[in-house]
């Protein structure tokens, strides 16, 4: 049973791996490319939309990726309910977010007219985690694997195309083709999901979206704000920069951050699986626990490794992929601070999907706020003073927040597991 066990762990981790590979290549490709292309100030502006299209992707999602994930795999008598409803509140959002755009739109706001292209990227891409986050819910790994690599197969093709033509165009451009690979990825989603309601003789016409959607609602709160505030602290040093510095500055700040976005995705790979398997072992302490540990043991190893590679070759790497254009001492300073923020990234997430396998997902939303307003507060001071720089210690100082609770409040919960397991036992 433990070797299947096994495999099975494997076998969804490699899944995930593929999907998450595929989609944070194909991303990372284009924007490496497009920072080679445009001039540091255009590519700036690049990056401060792209920026809010993804924060905007988390909050019209609202917890799909763990929601529907823990939602389905307890409960999957009620997956198509769970994958209708959640559709739903993404498109009221997405609706709520077009409104104030549109009221936006007369006041002079830095790029405030390219924000349209952000919400319909954020739309498409929140789409496709509602849907991937349903089949994964179900255990079906393989299926978003498949569906990000139509989207990297189209991606690496566009970007071809971006240096046979050697040609810049327009931010929107570069947008619409950015929303056509994903389109592509969402219909063979669609095409899975369809051929899956087949077998199951389902319909969602037949599915009542009213019955029951201000418990959904309530439920998918905490997975929503924690979803919401993940991406806010994520990206929150961008698009205050995008106000802050100029656009030039802000180029440089996002491609030097570029250069650990490859590994930035192993959290993520690791987090769902995780939280996959330990929502099964909720009822077996040991197990529960055993698991727990192993991911820990596996995330410290591989992040511990990852943070000597990049301390010693980040900036010779950096020198090598922009010509030397860049001041030394601030690409140096840079590479260090977005390595150790992924490092706390890492180790923290091990805690977080603890805490949500637990059914403590309020105390992650808790301490997330926390961060934001402690990443906010010192970006707004240091990047007065020490521009990107100080935003770079701002983000450090928000993830080493972030770990430390987790940290506390995890341990709390296998200190009181533990001890439930031995009283029943003793019983």
């Amino acid at each position: 049973m433990l070797t299947r066990l096994k495999g099975q762990v494997v076998q969804k981790l490699f899944s995930n791996s593929l999907a998450t590979g595929f989609n944070f290549v194909a991303k990372w490709l284009f924007n490496f490319a497009l920072s080679k292309i445009l001039t540091t100030g255009a590519f700036g502006a690049f990056s401060l939309v792209y920026s809010v299209a993804n924060v905007l992707m988390n909050f019209i999602s609202f917890g799909a990726n763990l929601h529907l994930i823990y939602g389905v795999s307890r409960e999957k008598e009620k997956k198509y309910e769970f994958l209708v409803k959640t559709w739903w509140i993404s498109t009221v959002i997405t609706v709520g977010a077009l409104v104030i755009w549109l009221l936006l739109l007369p006041f002079e706001i830095h790029h405030v007219a390219y924000f349209g292209w952000s919400i319909a990227l954020g739309y498409t891409m929140a789409l496709c985690v509602v849907l991937f986050s349903f089949f994964k819910g179900m255990g079906e790994f393989d299926k978003e694997a498949k569906g990000f690599f139509v989207f990297f197969i189209l991606t690496i093709g566009v970007i071809a195309g971006f240096w046979i033509t050697q040609s810049v165009w327009a931010i929107g451009t570069y947008f619409s083709l950015l929303i056509a690979c994903t389109l592509a990825m969402l219909g063979y989603g669609v095409i899975r999901l369809r051929k899956q309601m087949k077998i199951d003789g389902a319909s969602l016409k037949t599915t009542d979206i009213q019955g029951g959607l201000r418990e959904f609602w309530h439920e998918k709160l905490p997975y929503g704000l924690h979803e919401m505030q993940g991406a806010l602290y994520t990206h929150i040093n961008i698009i205050l920069l995008g106000f802050l510095v100029t656009d030039s500055e802000l180029g440089v700040f996002r491609s030097i951050q570029l250069l650990i976005v490859p590994v930035s995705i192993l959290p993520s790979i690791f987090s769902q699986v995780q939280l996959n398997q330990l929502s099964q072992k909720l009822g077996d302490t040991k197990m529960y626990l055993r698991s727990f540990r192993i991911f820990m043991t596996g995330t410290i190893a591989i992040g511990a490794a990852i943070y000597v590679l990049y301390a010693f070759l980040g900036e010779p790497m950096i020198a090598w992929m922009y010509n030397n254009s860049f001041d030394a001492s601030v690409s140096s300073t840079l590479i260090i601070c977005f390595t150790l923020t992924f490092l706390l990234k890492f180790f923290s997430s091990n805690y977080g999907v603890l805490i949500t396998s637990a059914g403590s997902q309020k105390v992650r939303v808790y301490v997330t706020f926390l961060s934001i307003i402690l990443s906010v507060s010192l970006t707004l001071i240091f990047a007065q003073t020490h521009g990107i720089i100080g935003a770079a210690y701002a983000m450090v100082a928000a993830n080493l927040t972030i770990l430390v609770c987790y940290a506390a409040y995890g341990e709390m919960v296998i200190i009181k597991n533990m001890k439930n397991a031995d009283s029943s036992s003793r019983a």
